[in-house]
């Protein structure tokens, strides 16, 4: 599966360097709002599914408030809000199932991530997609 990190909601200090945090990370591609900035020569462009919010958590009981959080928000039980097509919350090794499962059953090729800070990007690149 492929990684990108979609960027946004930053202050121009702050994308460049999440931009380059990415990169080093051996994230496929950075993408800003309306246009690709980073791509491989051998990568295409092709956006399967966009996370809006990622959150990698430390614990079940944490994954479950934040999933409840925005079950509240959406209307909708915390299960679906961490099988959503445009959520990821969860442990690391949540996380990974979850990708792992998205890859299987919706056929998922290429998943960008909005990445609205340093730490959220590297920790998935550290804990999560290695293993996906």
């Amino acid at each position: 599966m492929r990684f990108g990190v979609q960027l946004g909601w930053q202050d121009a200090a702050q994308l460049r360097d999440t931009a380059q945090a990415a990169e080093g990370l051996g994230f496929d591609a950075v993408y800003f709002p309306d246009h690709l900035v980073h791509e491989g020569p051998e990568r295409q462009r092709m956006v399967s599914q966009t996370l809006f919010t990622v959150m990698v958590t430390d614990g079940a009981a944490a994954t479950r408030a934040n999933a409840e959080m925005f079950a509240g928000m959406l209307g909708l039980p915390p299960e679906e809000v961490l099988r959503s097509p445009l959520t990821l919350i969860g442990t690391p090794e949540e996380c990974v199932a979850e990708l792992q499962r998205r890859r299987r059953e919706w056929g998922v090729a290429e998943t960008i991530i909005s990445g609205r800070s340093e730490d959220l990007v590297r920790r998935l690149a550290e804990e999560v997609i290695p293993r996906v």
